[in-house]
C-alpha cells in the first residue's frame, strides 16, 4: 500500500510485477482508496482480476472493473482499503 504514488505509477508497477509471472495486488491510500490487480502469464485463468476486484469492492461500496488480466477500482473511503486488500488476498489463497 502506497500513499505517495500516482495511479498511473501504480498501474505501471503492477504491470511490471506481473511480467514476472505472478499476481500483482497493489493499493493506493491517497484521497480515496485504489486497488490495481494484474495477473502474470502462467497464473491460472480462473484468477480473473475483474471478478476478484468487484467481489472485494462491492460489499464496501466501491467500484471497479477491467479485464481478466488487469483491473482497477476504488473506494470512497481509503480507511476500507485494508479490508478490500485482505478480501482479495483471501480469495487468491484458494488458487
Amino acid at each position: 500500500v502506497s500513499q505517495e504514488r500516482s495511479i498511473e505509477e501504480l498501474r505501471a508497477l503492477a504491470n511490471l510485477i506481473a511480467t514476472q509471472g505472478v499476481m500483482a495486488v497493489l493499493g493506493l491510500a491517497a484521497g480515496k482508496g485504489h486497488i490495481i490487480l494484474a495477473r502474470g502469464a502462467g497464473q491460472p485463468e480462473a484468477m480473473n482480476c475483474a471478478t476478484l476486484l468487484r467481489d472485494a469492492l462491492l460489499p464496501l461500496g466501491g467500484k471497479g472493473g477491467g479485464r481478466p488480466e488487469q483491473a482497477q477500482g476504488g473506494l470512497a473511503d481509503a480507511s476500507q482499503l485494508d479490508v478490500a486488500l485482505d478480501t482479495v488476498m483471501q480469495a487468491l489463497s484458494y488458487f
